[in-house]
């Protein structure tokens, strides 16, 4: 609830606006759906292999499903599309930030608890909203702020059960 009135306040989207709209909603949500399963299942990986193994595997299914759904919409084409400027992009990403990132995420995923790491992806809306106010000067409503108070303070009691349960075993 805090993700939304963070993103929205008080204001309701506008579906009705047009299709792809309706559309980008529903992908979104599939996204979220997708992330946070994935890390409840990256999590049962990291019991039996490393995060370097976790990686190619959440990389390898992705590019699998992805390579499905492309296949599906008919878009196969749209490949070959790609510039060879836009691979080379696409590369340096990958083995950079991208892949540095998610070995973070895997490596700190093995010492905590998936629905703590779910959770504590909050801060990725939360720093959206920091750096579009910090970059671009667009101002917070009072409940959008009153919303990130709220997921914050959801974090932090999160993680100070989980300290309180590591504690007690």
């Amino acid at each position: 609830m805090g993700g939304y009135f963070l993103a929205f306040g008080l204001k309701v989207p506008r579906i009705e606006a047009d299709n792809d709209t309706l559309l980008a909603a529903g992908f979104a949500l599939l996204a979220a759906f997708s992330f946070g399963s994935s890390t409840v299942f990256s999590k049962k990986i990291l019991y039996k292999y490393s995060f370097f193994t976790a990686t190619f595997y959440r990389y390898g299914f992705t590019a699998v499903l992805m390579l499905v759904v492309v296949a599906a919409n008919g878009n196969i084409g749209a490949l070959t599309e790609t510039s060879s400027t836009q691979w080379i992009y696409f590369l340096i990403i990958a083995f950079t930030t991208g892949s540095g990132a998610i070995y973070l995420y895997y490596f700190g995923l093995r010492r905590v608890k998936a629905m703590v790491a779910t959770i504590c992806e909050l801060f990725f809306p939360i720093s959206a909203v920091l750096f579009d106010y910090i970059f671009n000067d667009y101002q917070l409503s009072m409940v959008q702020w009153l919303s990130a108070v709220v997921m914050i303070f959801a974090i932090v009691q999160l993680n100070r059960q989980n300290d309180r349960r590591k504690k007690e075993a």
